[in-house]
């Protein structure tokens, strides 16, 4: 594990109150890495940085992959922080005196998401502009992320898989 982030990292706008014996840290940021990285640099890129970090390499972590972790560790840990799994069900806080905003409709929750979206596009555009450079990456494994809106739903997309659709296109060409 390449631990990119720790609990002092989520203070500010990404603030996170950990618990003192919150021993569930490093597992879940070691899954959240691991998917995260894997999806992004591919499995064998992933496990040769774990290995070890060349120049290139370490560029990336410095200037894109701990930014971005940041990101997507508030957004992955502040949803599955909701609720709660017991041997009773699925248990949820319940607020006293106030009103529970949905996680889904968590402006906050989703300009983290957005965030960590910019950067994560950012260091494939850097990878593909730099090839040479990191060799283990496979330019054919293309995973784009798009930005969400806070209700949960993709507001841009790619070039490869986005186009204009006016609303006779839809009814015509089966455009959706």
């Amino acid at each position: 594990m390449l631990r990119l982030v720790n609990q002092s990292d989520f203070v500010g706008l990404l603030n996170i109150s950990f618990k003192q014996s919150d021993s569930a840290f490093d597992t879940y940021q070691e899954q959240i890495e691991r998917n995260v990285l894997t999806e992004l640099l591919g499995d064998d890129m992933y496990d040769a940085m774990l290995v070890g970090l060349t120049p290139p390499t370490q560029y990336l972590v410095d200037t894109y992959l701990t930014g971005l972790m940041k990101y997507y560790f508030y957004y992955y840990f502040s949803l599955d922080r909701e609720s709660h799994n017991t041997t009773l069900g699925e248990f949820a806080a319940q607020a006293e005196n106030a009103l529970r905003t949905p996680p889904m409709r968590n402006k906050k929750l989703f300009d983290a998401w957005n965030s960590g979206t910019k950067l994560y596009n950012y260091c494939r555009e850097y990878i593909d502009d730099h090839i040479e450079d990191y060799l283990l990456y496979d330019p054919e494994f293309d995973r784009p992320k798009q930005k969400q809106n806070v209700w949960g739903i993709n507001t841009t997309g790619t070039k490869s898989n986005w186009h204009s659709c006016t609303h006779d296109d839809y009814f015509i060409k089966g455009c959706r």
